[in-house]
């Protein structure tokens, strides 16, 4: 009987340890649960305040933006209500002014409504084959007006895939690109549109095309590469809102691949990103 009973004690006192244990394992894991909480809590901060920031940087750059346009209007408007004299050719160029800055807030307008269609995700590309020197020609053909005393030149060799894109995202893609190139390219210099097929640290062809806009104007600093793509930050001499390169690789992002800027050899800037690339059916060759 004494056997039984210290075997009965013995039983109790394990099990006593072993819910001690049981408890204490408890502990530890809701310990650790309330700090991975408390981590996800302050990441979460974190972000509110980023966006918060975004948005009071998107409200500055926004209203500083569209003073000039609204106050360009403004004066001229302001001097035809009121019959200032102007001869016919002022007149004209006054009101040339004022269709120059609605396209301008137009262009602003446009940019808020597809920055904010890509933070909420509300776009899904519709992807199609594109050939990428047929888009590109008709790009450089819509901008070539832009480009006085600017050659262009186009690259695309036959071996290139062509592009799995939604046509319109690409097409807004690249007549940003452009227009930044002919804004900044002196005359005299060329701008390209350069395609090839990427390949991985073997050769390996990776499935996805890499397009370049080159262009051989001042080019950027190397510490504004980066910042350069975010959202309302903008160089002194641009005069947009800063969402232009940030849309852009928005859109690139959409469709799996990724934007980057190079320095052009000689002096420039290489704007370049990857989208899918995809060996067209032979029917959508004829």
């Amino acid at each position: 009987e004494d056997g039984d009973q210290r075997a009965v004690v013995l039983v109790g006192v394990l099990a006593a340890y072993g819910g001690l244990g049981v408890g204490v394992a408890s502990l530890a894991h809701w310990g650790r649960r309330e700090s991975e909480d408390a981590d996800e809590a302050e990441e979460d901060v974190a972000e509110l305040e980023q966006r918060h920031s975004q948005r009071t940087a998107l409200l500055q750059s926004v209203s500083h933006d569209l003073r000039t346009p609204l106050g360009a209007i403004r004066s001229v408007v302001t001097d035809l209500r009121d019959e200032v004299p102007y001869d016919p050719a002022t007149r004209h160029a006054l009101l040339e002014t004022v269709c120059d800055e609605v396209d301008r807030l137009d262009a602003m307008v446009a940019n808020l409504l597809s920055m904010s269609r890509i933070e909420s995700g509300v776009i899904v590309p519709e992807v199609q084959a594109v050939d990428l020197e047929e888009l590109a020609l008709e790009r450089v053909d819509a901008l070539r007006p832009l480009f006085r005393d600017i050659d262009l030149v186009i690259d695309v060799p036959d071996e290139v895939p062509w592009a799995l894109v939604d046509y319109a995202l690409l097409n807004e893609v690249l007549t940003n690109l452009l227009g930044n190139a002919s804004r900044y390219a002196p005359p005299g210099t060329t701008v390209a549109v350069v395609a090839r097929a990427e390949v991985d640290a073997t050769g390996a062809p990776t499935g996805m095309v890499v397009v370049r806009v080159i262009d051989h104007g001042p080019g950027v600093a190397a510490a504004d590469h980066q910042r350069i793509f975010e959202a309302f930050q903008h160089e002194a001499r641009s005069r947009t809102t800063g969402l232009g390169l940030t849309i852009c690789r928005g859109f690139v992002g959409l469709h799996g691949g990724r934007m980057w800027l190079e320095e052009t050899a000689g002096g420039g800037a290489t704007f370049c990103f990857t989208v899918p690339g995809i060996v067209p059916a032979v029917e959508e060759l004829r």
